[in-house]
């Protein structure tokens, strides 16, 4: 595991891979309702956690919402991979992951920067959110 490198809260961020710091966690990711995962750490998530045969056929995914497959969150912020997510439909992905979670008996997550990227939201808004919607929980943010 890398050196932790910022730690606000309950958020911890730390530069290395994602997939090398899961260990007990629960990952979590961003994907549109589309479910179409061809970019970004989607792509590796999608392939790593059999995604593509989670989400079989053409049907949207509700959204904003969290949809919790095959050991791991998708938090479905967008309609579409080409859309960008906003700020309030994050928000509303992660209350639902909140609920998601705590029903699940899940408190400890790992995860890219989500929304920053290629849906280009901006980290510190970002982390705010996260840390407003997801007091109590122990999160790892991982990037490279």
């Amino acid at each position: 595991m890398g050196k932790v490198e910022e730690q606000m809260d309950n958020i911890k961020e730390m530069k290395g891979d994602l997939f090398e710091n899961i260990g007990s966690r629960t990952p979590v990711h961003c994907i549109a309702a589309d479910h179409r995962m061809g970019k970004g750490i989607a792509l590796p998530m999608a392939r790593k956690y059999n995604l593509y045969k989670a989400f079989p056929g053409r049907e949207l995914l509700p959204w904003p919402s969290c949809q919790y497959v095959n050991g791991m969150m998708n938090l479905v912020t967008k309609k579409s991979s080409w859309d960008k997510p906003t700020y309030e439909d994050l928000r509303a992905a992660l209350v639902d992951l909140r609920k998601v979670c705590l029903d699940s008996g899940i408190t400890r997550l790992v995860m890219p920067r989500i929304g920053c990227g290629l849906d280009s939201l901006s980290w510190p808004v970002v982390r705010l959110i996260i840390r407003d919607e997801l007091p109590g929980f122990d999160i790892l943010v991982c990037f490279l």
